[in-house]
């Protein structure tokens, strides 16, 4: 035997001796091996995540303030579906008070605009602008014969649920008293507001009086569920049908309060107002329970 094949024999031997007084040689090799890999890949999500960091502060810089800071310490997250509003949640900073907090911030600017013409609808009669509209029945008759009177020719009308009938039919005699002071005639689907008008209503009961209807058509002892029920309970849909009457693209929206605040209702409406390109907005009270318990209290405003 050559002595170089000695010394590889003997290399060999030593190594497998080796192994035998520590079995775990190996496992040991990989695993170190392994966690080397692993503190390479977390060192690269680490350099990601700083140049990530790092390009948010750089977008932030150039954000106009009121997008890169708020003064606001609370924001409500709408879940929404059909276009209505389904589910609302409320998510407050830490410490926050819990009570509402103004729809304007103190630093926003005000916006200067005023009614120009009022409607007031309830089983106890019918105020334009304050004078007394003449018209016969009561509940949703006194609705109907309203819509009849005034020859708003608007056949879908009649496949409305009654919140919708009595926003419509509020909406009608108030626009139509603000056409005939613009010595135009009145809007009849045609594009007259666009995106410079918005509607935004207020009411304790919403879409209920439906709602209880189409509870009645999913019970199980009668169970026939209405497509007609169903597409009305959600209450802003009166919104959207007299957005569509009236070719308006503004904001839509209506708003659930306890009780007529109208301090708080005009609030609502300068939110919208601030918007640029908002220069009218009809809007007020609309709320419907039953035949002797509805009430649509609205005006139409205007930015100054």
């Amino acid at each position: 035997m050559t002595k170089s094949t000695a010394k590889s024999s003997q290399s060999i031997e030593k190594s497998q001796n080796k192994q035998n007084r520590c079995p775990q040689a190996p496992q040991r090799a990989a695993k170190a091996s392994k966690r080397a890999g692993t503190s390479k890949i977390d060192a690269k999500n680490d350099a990601e995540d700083d140049k990530k960091h790092r390009k948010k502060q750089e977008q932030a810089k150039t954000m106009p303030k009121s997008i890169a800071k708020s003064s606001r310490r609370s924001f409500i997250k709408l879940l929404s579906g059909f276009g209505g509003c389904n589910a609302a949640v409320r998510w407050s900073l830490k410490g926050a008070s819990e009570r509402a907090e103004m729809p304007i911030a103190a630093d926003e600017p005000k916006v200067d605009f005023r009614p120009l013409h009022s409607i007031h609808i309830s089983p106890q009669g019918v105020l334009l602008d304050g004078r007394s509209i003449e018209c016969e029945g009561c509940g949703d008759n006194l609705i109907e014969n309203l819509y009849r009177s005034g020859r708003m020719n608007y056949p879908k009308f009649h496949k409305m649920d009654s919140l919708c009938k009595l926003g419509f039919v509020a909406s009608e005699l108030l626009l139509q008293e603000y056409s005939r002071g613009q010595e135009r005639p009145a809007a009849k689907g045609a594009e007259e507001f666009g995106e410079s008008c918005a509607v935004a209503f207020a009411g304790r009961y919403g879409s209920l009086a439906n709602d209880i209807k189409y509870q009645e058509s999913i019970r199980p002892e009668n169970y026939y569920p209405s497509p007609a029920l169903f597409v009305y309970t959600l209450p802003n849909i009166v919104t959207g049908e007299i957005a569509i009457r009236n070719g308006i693209k503004g904001e839509t929206n209506f708003f659930l309060l306890k009780e007529k605040d109208w301090s708080r209702i005009e609030m609502l409406m300068e939110t919208l107002m601030v918007e640029r390109s908002v220069s009218s907005i009809v809007g007020g009270w609309l709320d419907y329970l039953d035949g002797e318990h509805f009430e649509a209290d609205i005006k139409f405003y205007k930015k100054q």
